[in-house]
């Protein structure tokens, strides 16, 4: 009797463990879309296969003008690396407040009497490391603010920009609604980061991946500007 409690035992565990591969295999395969499995070589589509199992991945038509690194370049490693050993660097820090600018030092002008406020900017890297066929990936968030008698006034603008050790194209950064305030004292810059780090490549058939190499969901932090 309990030899075969075991034997009804052994053979439910091989049953769940087979049904449990399948759906792995199922949900893998769902990952990519019809349209993207008619266009592609029964080889590429492995390869698909095996990219949706590390990153999420955004398929798209790519126009006729729109070129990226080749899906076989970036599984061989085959990205176009820096002409020296610095990290190739774009940076580009956009104003979205309504007043002041984040991209410089000056002055607010006031009337005689009123406080006068200053303009500064500051940044801090919050991320640095290895991702995916990347040696190093860097992101720093900047900060553009107004200040007067050593307190902060008004946090003017944010961005973040991306580094990487290529040429180009470079990963990029996608945000979903940074949150950010000036501290209690006044000395600081308090944020919370929620974004990706993706990078686009280029399959057959004009099939265009947008991969989505790190995720941040709700990365605190703080930078203390110069005031």
């Amino acid at each position: 009797m309990n030899k075969f409690y075991l034997f009804l035992v052994f053979m439910v565990g091989i049953l769940v463990s087979s049904c449990e591969d399948d759906y792995y295999e199922q949900t893998s395969i769902d990952k990519i879309p019809e349209w993207v499995k008619n266009r592609v070589s029964a080889e590429e589509l492995e390869s698909l296969f095996f990219l949706s199992e590390k990153y999420d991945i955004n398929f798209f038509e790519l126009s006729n003008n729109e070129h990226y690194t080749t899906l076989k370049e970036f599984l061989n490693g085959q990205i176009t690396k820096a002409d020296t050993d610095e990290n190739f660097m774009y940076v580009r820090v956009k104003t979205r407040g309504e007043s002041g600018s984040g991209t410089g030092g000056g002055s607010e002008g006031g009337s005689e009497g009123e406080e006068t406020n200053s303009l500064g900017n500051c940044n801090k890297e919050f991320y640095s490391g290895k991702i995916g066929v990347f040696k190093l990936i860097k992101a720093t968030v900047y900060f553009g603010y107004s200040y007067a008698n050593n307190e902060l006034k008004e946090i003017t603008s944010m961005d973040i920009d991306v580094v990487a050790n290529i040429a180009s194209p470079v990963p990029y950064w996608v945000g979903r609604g940074p949150s950010y305030e000036i501290s209690d004292d006044k000395k600081m810059i308090n944020y919370l980061i929620t974004g990706d780090i993706r990078y686009k490549v280029e399959g057959s058939g004009g099939i265009g991946l947008e991969l989505t190499l790190k995720t941040f969901d709700g990365l605190s932090g703080s930078v203390s500007p110069n005031i």
